[in-house]
């Protein structure tokens, strides 16, 4: 989470230390306690790959309608560096 690297450090070392008490409680810095405050508090244990956030989800949708303006405009996807480097990017990760 670029915006708070130390947040999403502590976020990091909560769903480690979390796996780590499912196996054996006593190897884990988490008690029964702070796993019930954070799972009231809609903590997310597990994240899923390809799962994205609303802020990932806009961009998408951003990249998305400048490479419609893009095809309108020239007729292809193919965008160049040279045109736009950021769109070449993203248009380039959509089709791995």
């Amino acid at each position: 989470y670029k915006a708070n690297p130390s947040l999403a450090f502590w976020v990091s070392r909560q769903r480690h230390q979390y796996q780590k008490w499912q196996v054996d409680p006593s190897s884990s810095t988490l008690t029964a306690q702070r796993i019930q405050q954070l799972q009231n508090a809609g903590f997310c244990w597990k994240v899923e790959r390809g799962q994205s956030s609303p802020r990932q989800e806009e961009t998408w949708g951003r990249y998305y309608e400048q490479l419609q303006l893009f095809k309108q405009q020239h007729g292809h996807c193919l965008v160049t560096k040279s045109h736009d480097k950021d769109l070449s990017k993203w248009a380039a990760q959509q089709r791995r």
